[in-house]
C-alpha cells in the first residue's frame, strides 16, 4: 500500500514538472513571431474600440426592430368570473321568489386583434362574450323561468381606418421603419470604416516595430564593428604600427556607440508595447510580441507608381469609401424623415367603416354558448361608415419637427461633400507623400551603397596605415546614419502604401454578406491599389 502511495506521488510531481517545464502560458512567457496579416486579424478581434464600434450596430438594430413593431400583430384577451350577492330590501316584490337574496355570477371573455399594414390601413377586431344567470325565477321579458337559467351576449366588431391625408400611401406609413432600415446599413457601413482606421493605426504600429527591431539590429552591428575596431587597433599599437593614444579615440567611440545600441533597445521596447497598445492586447501580452516576420516594401515589386492617377485614386476611393457610403445613407434616410414631417403639416383626415355582429341566447349548456354566435335569433348586425376629422389650428409641433428636418438633413449634404472634399485632398496628399517617398528610398538607397563601399576601403587603408583612426571613426558614423536613414526611408515608403491605401478604401477586403467579414492578404501591404 505504501509503495502505491510513492508511487503516485512521483507520477504527480514528474506530471507537475512536464507542466512547468513545457507549459508556455501559466508559468513562462513565450515570445511569438507576428507578422502585419496577424496584426490586423488579431486587431479586429482584441481591440476594444472595435468591440465598442460592434455595440453601435446593435443600437441600430435594435432600433430597426422598434419601428419595425410598428406593423406587428397585436392581440389582447382577458378573462373575468364574476359574483355578486344583494340582500333585497323588505320591500322589494323579488322577495316572494327569491329567499330574501338575489345572488348573480357570470363570466366575461374577451378577444381582440389590431394591425397596421404598410399601406396606413389599420384594422381593428374584437370579440366579447357575457355570460350571466341568477336565482332569481323571471327572466328580463317577466316570463316565468327556473332560477339560474343564463343569459348569453355577444358581441363583435371589425373596424377599418384608411387615412386619406396625413399617414396616407406606403413610402410615409413605412417612412420610420425605412429610415432605420438605411440607418442600420449605414452603422454597418460606419463599422467597417471606423474598424479599417484601427487597422491602420495597427499597421502604422507595426511597421514602427520592424523599423524598430532593425534599427537595434544595426546599432548592435555597428557596436560589433567598433569592438573588432578597437581588436586591429590594439593589434596595430601592439605591433608600433599606431599610437597608444588612438586606443582612447577608439574606446570613446565604442562607449558611445554602446551608448546608442541602449537607445535602440529602449526605443524597441517601446515599439513593442506600442503595438500591443494599438492592437489592445494586455501590457503582459504586448510583452510576448516577438519578432517581426515581415520586411519593408521593395519597390520594384509594388507596382507601376509613376502610372497612378490622381483621378482614378480618387474614383476608387468614391467607391470603396465605407464612410462616404454611410453618410450617403444617412442622408436617405434624413430624406424619408423629412418627407414624414411635411406629412405631418396635414389634417388628419381618416375614412372608418365598422362592421358589427352579436348575438344572444338564453338557456343552460354549452350548444347555447355556441348559439350565441350561429343562432339566427337574436342576432344583430350593423355597419357605420364615416369621416374622422383632427387638425390643431396652429399646428406648431408638425411645423416645429418639419423645420428641425429640413435642417438636418440640409446639415447631412453639407456633411457628405465636406467629406467627400476631404477624401480628394487626401487622396492628393496620400499620393504625393508616395512619389517623394519613392525618391527618398532611392536616394537613401544610393547614398546607403556608397558609403559601405567607402566604408569599406578606409578600413583597407586603415590597416595599411594609409589614413587616420579619426577617418575610419567618421566614416563608420557616415555608414551607420546612412543605415538608419536608409531604413527610415523603408519605413516612410511602407507607411505610404498603406496610408493610400486607407485612404482609397482599399486597405481590405469586406464581405458584404451578413457576416460582414474583413480579409486581408499580404498584398494589400506591399502593393499599391492598381487598375490592372
Amino acid at each position: 500500500m505504501k509503495f502505491k502511495t510513492d508511487l503516485i506521488k512521483r507520477v504527480g510531481l514528474c506530471i507537475l514538472i512536464i507542466l512547468f517545464v513545457y507549459s508556455p502560458g501559466a508559468f513562462a512567457q513565450t515570445k511569438r513571431a507576428v507578422s502585419i496579416v496577424d496584426v490586423a486579424v488579431l486587431t479586429l478581434s482584441e481591440s476594444p474600440l472595435i468591440q465598442r464600434n460592434k455595440l453601435t450596430v446593435n443600437i441600430s438594430e435594435g432600433n430597426f426592430r422598434i419601428q419595425r413593431s410598428a406593423f406587428d400583430y397585436r392581440l389582447s384577451t382577458s378573462a373575468f368570473a364574476t359574483r355578486n350577492s344583494l340582500n333585497l330590501l323588505s320591500v322589494d316584490p323579488r322577495n316572494s321568489l327569491t329567499d330574501g337574496t338575489l345572488n348573480t355570477q357570470g363570466s366575461i371573455f374577451s378577444l381582440g386583434v389590431s394591425k397596421r399594414f404598410r399601406t396606413g390601413l389599420t384594422t381593428d377586431l374584437s370579440v366579447n362574450y357575457n355570460s350571466l344567470n341568477d336565482n332569481f325565477s323571471l327572466n328580463r321579458f317577466n316570463e316565468a323561468f327556473m332560477p339560474n337559467i343564463t343569459d348569453h351576449f355577444m358581441s363583435s366588431s371589425l373596424t377599418l381606418t384608411q387615412p386619406l391625408m396625413r399617414g396616407r400611401g406606403t413610402i410615409i406609413a413605412t417612412a420610420l421603419e425605412q429610415s432605420a432600415t438605411l440607418n442600420l446599413q449605414s452603422s454597418r457601413k460606419n463599422l467597417t470604416f471606423i474598424n479599417s482606421v484601427q487597422i491602420l493605426d495597427a499597421t502604422t504600429a507595426y511597421w514602427q516595430y520592424v523599423a524598430a527591431f532593425n534599427e537595434a539590429l544595426i546599432f548592435r552591428q555597428n557596436e560589433s564593428r567598433v569592438r573588432r575596431m578597437l581588436e586591429i587597433t590594439q593589434e596595430l599599437v601592439n605591433g608600433d604600427k599606431r599610437a597608444k593614444g588612438d586606443l582612447a579615440q577608439v574606446r570613446a567611440d565604442l562607449a558611445n556607440q554602446e551608448r546608442l545600441n541602449s537607445v535602440a533597445r529602449q526605443n524597441l521596447i517601446s515599439a513593442r508595447f506600442n503595438l500591443g497598445r494599438a492592437i489592445g492586447l494586455s501590457e503582459i501580452d504586448s510583452e510576448k510580441i516577438g519578432e517581426p516576420m515581415d520586411a519593408f516594401p521593395v519597390l520594384d515589386k509594388a507596382g507601376n507608381i509613376d502610372q497612378l492617377s490622381l483621378d482614378y485614386l480618387k474614383e476608387l476611393a468614391h467607391q470603396n469609401r465605407e464612410d462616404i457610403a454611410a453618410n450617403e445613407l444617412s442622408q436617405k434616410a434624413l430624406e424619408l424623415q423629412m418627407r414624414l414631417a411635411d406629412n405631418d403639416r396635414k389634417p388628419q383626415v381618416d375614412l372608418l367603416g365598422v362592421l358589427n355582429y352579436g348575438g344572444t341566447q338564453i338557456g343552460n349548456g354549452f350548444s347555447e354558448t355556441i348559439n350565441t354566435f350561429t343562432s339566427s335569433q337574436g342576432r344583430d348586425l350593423g355597419f357605420q361608415v364615416g369621416l374622422r376629422f383632427d387638425f390643431p389650428v396652429n399646428n406648431n409641433r408638425a411645423q416645429g419637427a418639419y423645420t428641425q428636418s429640413k435642417a438636418l438633413l440640409r446639415d447631412q449634404e453639407i456633411q457628405t461633400a465636406n467629406l467627400t472634399r476631404n477624401i480628394d485632398i487626401n487622396v492628393a496628399i496620400a499620393l504625393n507623400n508616395l512619389k517623394n517617398a519613392v525618391d527618398i528610398l532611392q536616394y537613401a538607397k544610393k547614398s546607403l551603397t556608397y558609403n559601405e563601399e567607402v566604408y569599406k576601403n578606409e578600413q583597407t587603408k586603415f590597416q595599411n596605415g594609409l589614413t587616420t583612426l579619426l577617418n575610419l571613426i567618421l566614416f563608420q558614423e557616415r555608414l551607420t546614419v546612412s543605415q538608419v536613414e536608409y531604413l527610415r526611408a523603408q519605413q516612410q515608403f511602407a507607411l505610404a502604401i498603406v496610408s493610400l491605401r486607407f485612404e482609397t478604401g482599399t486597405l481590405y477586403a469586406y464581405d458584404n454578406s451578413d457576416t460582414g467579414a474583413m480579409t486581408f492578404t499580404p498584398d494589400t501591404f506591399y502593393t499599391i491599389p492598381s487598375p490592372n
